[in-house]
């Protein structure tokens, strides 16, 4: 297997890193509580050494269970690294149907990645019900990782505007104008795609994804509802299962006392090498915040030195 330059692997781990950071900032503004679930996602140092690693999602929400994988694109397509060959890492390894892929563009601005607005998700069941559809790269340069790119046709207009007409064929639209540009009208033919925007729908040049051949694009909102107990999964049979329950008990403070129980029977019986770790750093930290309460209870039993 080849391995990408430490430039090139630079550039793409930044570009994830802020795509990763982006999509956390609209799960909070939506109302979920986003932590890393992958460590490190949000960041692009490169190790030195590293654990070998599970195939995790970038990021879990503590309230819901919501698990998703970020995509950051300089061009942006629905897209995804492959190896059909190798089954750990192929490009669904690991994840659910219900899982999401957040495709973000990011464009460069002076060397530094800057991530778009709005993320575009799609739930790992309407990808893997259309991989008929996609297609697959040669693979790229050792230097770059020898690996191929799954991609599922889509459509990405390259100016902003306004849908105006949707029919069985094409999507009618109006380019914005702007200071060398004037306005414009613009169809786009579907192609046995799927239209994912509705008439009086605007859209932001480089990325929107208006059209493509999942079955839909995922609202985010409709995750809102579920509610997530991971105590409930740390004895799941999935090591990832198990792994995302013990990042999210640490910041389910109501259930400290439930979640120490588990976290110390999790610690003579989890044989998962990365989990392990996870549930040791958990065990760490509780004691830490039971010593600092500890403290400050001790500090108003004596009162003001």
């Amino acid at each position: 297997m080849g391995f990408k330059a430490d430039t090139s692997f630079l550039r793409f781990l930044s570009i994830g890193a802020v795509g990763a950071r982006q999509v956390m900032k609209v799960m909070k503004e939506a109302g979920f509580a986003p932590i890393e679930l992958d460590r490190g996602s949000t960041f692009n140092k490169i190790w030195a050494t590293k654990i070998k690693r599970l195939r995790l999602p970038d990021i879990l929400c503590v309230k819901t269970g919501l698990r998703i994988e970020v995509r950051g694109k300089t061009d942006l397509q629905i897209r995804m690294s492959d190896a059909p060959g190798n089954p750990e890492r192929h490009w669904d390894a690991g994840m659910r149907d219900e899982d999401l892929a957040a495709f973000i563009a990011c464009k460069d601005d002076d060397g530094v990645p800057v991530a778009a607005t709005e993320p575009v998700f799609f739930t790992y069941r309407d990808l893997r019900e259309s991989i008929d559809r996609s297609s697959l790269s040669d693979a790229k340069a050792a230097s770059e990782g020898a690996e191929t790119a799954r991609t599922w046709p889509s459509t990405v207009p390259k100016r902003n505007g306004v849908v105006r007409e949707i029919t069985n064929s094409t999507i009618r639209v109006t380019m914005d104008g702007d200071r060398e540009r004037s306005e414009r009208a613009q169809v786009y033919q579907l192609r046995d795609k799927v239209a994912y925007v509705v008439a009086g729908d605007r859209f932001t040049a480089d990325a929107s994804i208006i059209a493509g051949v999942p079955g839909k694009r995922a609202s985010l909102s409709s995750y809102l509802k579920n509610k997530y107990d991971p105590l409930r999964d740390i004895n799941a049979e999935t090591a990832v299962d198990r792994y995302a329950a013990v990042k999210a008990l640490p910041f389910l403070p109501e259930k400290r006392q439930l979640a120490l129980a588990a976290i110390e029977q999790r610690l003579g019986t989890e044989t998962e090498e990365r989990v392990l770790l996870e549930v040791e750093g958990a065990r760490v930290r509780a004691w830490i915040e039971q010593g600092m309460e500890a403290t400050g209870r001790l500090r108003l039993d004596s009162g003001p030195s």
